[in-house]
C-alpha cells in the first residue's frame, strides 16, 4: 500500500514503449525456462528473476506455472500514429509533476535513462498506455477472492460481481469519435470517467455502485460517488478513501486497473532495468 506523499521506488520493467515485445525466448534460455517446462514450487527458483516478487510468492506456494511461447503485442496503430504525431509536443511542467500538449498516443515514447525526470516520464507513459479502448463496458464482470492453500482445495473468500465496469477517456482518444480529444474536455477539465454498478454479489453489497472523475488539473482531486440500495443516498467520497482499506478487504479503487490515483500526488524515483 502507498500513502500520498511518500517517496516511491520503482523498478521499471522497459523504459520506452510499455507494450513492447519482450524477449523471453533470449531470457528464459539464459535462466534455463523453455516452453513447455511446468514451474511449481519445488523448482520456482527457475522463474525467481523472471517474475515480479508477488508471483514468486505465489509459486513458493503452491501456484503452478505452465510455460508457452511468446508472442509479440504491438501497439495498435491509431495509438503508434498519435505518438508519432504529439509526442514531440509533450513535455512536464516546471514543477516535473504534470504535462504540458499532451493530445494523444505516449508522451514520452524516448527516454533518456540519465535524465532526472525519468521516473515521472515512465509515469505519465503508463498513464496514457493503451491498454483499453477510448471506451468500454465490461459486462457481469467477476472477481474472486481467495487464500493461498497449497496442495489443497482454494477456499474463496470472497466472489464479487459487477453489472458494468466502464469507463470513458475524454483525452487521448485514438480510436473512437471523437478524436483525439472529446470537446467536453474544454468545459469540465475531465480525463476520463468510471463507473463500477451495480454489485450483484455478494448479497450484502447488492445494488452498491461507484463513479468518478479524473481532472488534468494537477491539484483537483478526484471526484468520487457511491450509492447505498440501504439508505438510498448517493454519498461523496473523501477522495483518501480511494486508496484505503475500509473494511475485511480493501475497498481501494486507486488499484482497481493497476496503479491509477492521481498522479501528481505522488513522488517517483527510477532504481533501474529489469
Amino acid at each position: 500500500m502507498f500513502s500520498r506523499g511518500t517517496r516511491i521506488a520503482w523498478k521499471v520493467a522497459g523504459v520506452g514503449a510499455l507494450m513492447m515485445s519482450i524477449g523471453l525466448f533470449a531470457v528464459t534460455a539464459r535462466a534455463g525456462v523453455k516452453p513447455g517446462d511446468v514451474i511449481t514450487p519445488q523448482n520456482a527458483a527457475q522463474v525467481k528473476d523472471l517474475v515480479s516478487p508477488g508471483v514468486y510468492y505465489m509459486v513458493t506456494h503452491g501456484m503452478q506455472m505452465d510455460i508457452v511461447p511468446s508472442e509479440r503485442i504491438d501497439w495498435p496503430p491509431p495509438y503508434k500514429d498519435a505518438t508519432e504525431k504529439y509526442s514531440s509536443q509533450v513535455r512536464l511542467t516546471d514543477d516535473h509533476r504534470s504535462l504540458i500538449g499532451y493530445v494523444a498516443g505516449q508522451p514520452f515514447p524516448l527516454i533518456d535513462t540519465n535524465d532526472p525526470q525519468v521516473g515521472n516520464k515512465i509515469m505519465w507513459n503508463n498513464v496514457f498506455r493503451p491498454i483499453s479502448t477510448d471506451d468500454y463496458d465490461l459486462r457481469f464482470f467477476d472477481c474472486q477472492i481467495e487464500y493461498v492453500n497449497p496442495g489443497h482445495e482454494q477456499k474463496i473468500i470472497n466472489d464479487i460481481q459487477v453489472g458494468h465496469y466502464a469507463g470513458y477517456d475524454l483525452v487521448g482518444r485514438t480510436e473512437v469519435e471523437p478524436l483525439p480529444v472529446d470537446p467536453d474536455f474544454k468545459k469540465t477539465g475531465r480525463l476520463w470517467l468510471f463507473g463500477l454498478y451495480p454489485l450483484l454479489a455478494p448479497q450484502e453489497a447488492r445494488g452498491q455502485g461507484l463513479i468518478r472523475f479524473r481532472y488534468a488539473a494537477p491539484k483537483q482531486g478526484d471526484d468520487t460517488w457511491s450509492w447505498n440500495p440501504g439508505s438510498r443516498r448517493v454519498r461523496r467520497l473523501n477522495e483518501s478513501l480511494n486508496s484505503t482499506a475500509t473494511g475485511a478487504q480493501s475497498f481501494d479503487p486507486d488499484h482497481y486497473s493497476g496503479f491509477n490515483p492521481k498522479t501528481e500526488e505522488y513522488n517517483y524515483k527510477f532504481l533501474g532495468e529489469k
